[in-house]
C-alpha cells in the first residue's frame, strides 16, 4: 500500500484511494451490499459510496478483533487513531490493513472466540418460550455450514437460506446474513410474520413499525431470543444482523448465531458460527417473537 498521508473520505480522488481500494480487494472486501443491491470496488481512485460500503464492512468485520478481543496494535495508535466504523479512512485504518497478515495470525493463534464462555438461552418470557427455543434450536443445528467457495455467497444450504428467506426471490449470490435469520422463522410451523426482505434497514424499519423493536437500543432492551443488528453510518442504519442466544451484562458481551460470518474475524463472512461480540454493537434489536404472541 502507499504510504499514510491522510484521512480518505467519501468524494476523496487520489492514488490514496485507489491504493486502499486494491488493498481491501486483495484481502477479499471487494464485494458489499448497497441499497439492497450487491456492489462490487472498482479499481478507479475515486472514494464513492460503494468505497464507503465495502470499507465499513471491512470495519465491521474486524472492530471486535480490535477492541474485544485486543489485536496487538500499538498503544499511540488506539489512543490516537480509535478504531471504528465510520467509513472514514484514517491511520488505524491504513496501519490494519497494511499489517493484516501478521495481526490475523497473530490472531488465530493466540486468541479464540471462546476466550469468554459459551452461555445456553437463559430462560425468557412464558408463551414465548416455545417459538425462541424453536428458533435457537433451528439456528444450533446449522452452524458449521459455509460457502460452497469462500466468499461467493453460494451453496447448497446457503442457497436455500437465500430462497426461502427471500419467498422465492433470490437462490443465490447475494449477502444472507438476514436470509439466513428469515430462514429460521420460516422453520416455525406457524404462519410467517417477518419480511422477505436481505436488505437489514429493510428488517430493522419493519420491526420498529410494528412496534417489535428498537433502534439505538439501550441494554435493558435486548433480551435472548432478539436479532441484533450493528449500525452503519453510510445507511444511517443496520448492516448485520444475529440472533442473540445468550446476555452477560456484567461482561458485556451477547453470544450470537450469525449466517454470513467468520468464526475468527480475520476474513469476509462464509459460515454460520457462534459468536461472542460486545454489547456496544448491538445498535438494534428485532423482537421478531413478539409478532408471535
Amino acid at each position: 500500500m502507499l504510504p499514510f498521508k491522510y484521512d480518505l473520505k467519501l468524494g476523496d480522488t487520489m492514488p490514496e484511494v485507489g491504493s486502499m481500494k486494491a488493498r481491501l480487494i486483495q484481502l477479499g472486501y471487494g464485494t458489499c451490499f448497497l441499497d439492497g443491491k450487491v456492489r462490487e470496488l472498482d479499481d478507479s481512485d475515486y472514494f464513492g459510496e460503494v468505497t464507503q460500503e465495502c470499507l465499513e464492512s471491512f470495519q465491521t468485520k474486524v472492530q471486535d478483533a480490535v477492541t474485544l478481543y485486543q489485536l496487538p496494535i500499538p498503544d499511540d495508535i488506539k489512543n490516537n487513531y480509535p478504531f471504528a466504523i465510520d467509513g472514514v479512512f484514517n491511520y488505524s485504518d491504513w496501519y490494519v490493513l497494511n499489517h493484516y497478515e501478521e495481526l490475523v495470525e497473530w490472531y488465530k493463534v493466540n486468541i479464540k472466540p471462546d476466550t469468554f464462555p459459551i452461555q445456553d438461552p437463559e430462560p425468557v418470557a412464558a408463551g414465548e418460550v416455545d417459538f425462541i427455543t424453536q428458533v435457537i434450536k433451528f439456528a444450533k443445528a446449522e452452524i458449521g455450514t459455509v460457502e460452497e467457495k469462500p466468499h461467493n455467497n453460494g451453496g447448497k444450504r446457503v442457497n436455500e437460506y437465500q430462497r426461502i428467506g427471500s419467498c422465492g426471490a433470490i437462490s443465490t449470490g447475494a449477502p444472507w446474513c438476514q436470509f439466513f435469520m428469515n430462514w429460521l422463522l420460516k422453520q416455525l410451523k406457524h404462519d410467517y410474520k417477518w419480511t422477505c426482505s436481505g436488505y437489514t434497514p429493510d428488517n430493522v424499519n419493519f420491526a420498529v413499525k410494528k412496534n417489535a423493536g428498537f433502534k439505538s437500543v439501550k441494554k435493558g432492551q435486548i433480551e435472548i431470543g432478539d436479532f441484533g443488528y450493528i449500525y452503519s453510518p453510510s445507511r444511517n442504519n443496520a448492516r448485520h444482523v444475529f440472533i442473540i442466544i445468550g446476555i452477560d451484562l456484567v461482561k458485556g458481551i451477547v453470544t450470537t448465531i450469525e449466517g454470513n460470518t467468520n468464526n475468527d474475524g480475520s476474513a469476509e463472512g462464509f459460515g454460520v458460527f457462534k459468536r461472542i461480540r460486545p454489547v456496544s454493537q448491538v445498535w438494534a434489536v428485532g423482537k421478531w417473537h413478539q409478532l408471535y404472541k
